[in-house]
């Protein structure tokens, strides 16, 4: 597919954004962590102790980049990652796993979160 050179900034803009973010980091987890599970946003904000209103616009760039898609049952919105979604969530919780290996049970908690 071919882009401008401006859509491809914003593109990469968007993607580094979107990566260098800690929510979207436990977001991907708990994702890739409760596959198959009903999970709406609400839950997801809870587990990550964060606001609605972050999650949603975190899962607005998700769905807009390809890692997640929704599917609709009654009055809810089953999230869940794409294949894409799956990769990167699994090597992100790779990295985390990596990161708490030889470190402090303080520190682990921190890293899980």
């Amino acid at each position: 597919m071919w882009r401008s050179r401006y859509e491809q900034i914003f593109i990469d803009e968007e993607l580094e954004r979107l990566l260098s973010s800690a929510v979207t980091h436990r977001i991907l987890r708990i994702l890739y962590k409760n596959d198959g599970k009903v999970l709406n946003i609400s839950k997801i904000a809870k587990l990550i102790d964060g606001t609605y209103s972050h999650v949603v616009r975190t899962m607005a760039m998700l769905e807009k980049t390809g890692l997640i898609d929704y599917e609709i049952t009654g009055r809810s919105k089953l999230i869940r990652l794409t294949d894409k979604g799956k990769r990167i969530a699994e090597l992100i919780t790779q990295i985390y796993r990596e990161l708490r290996i030889g470190v402090s049970h303080e520190s682990d908690r921190v890293l899980q979160k």
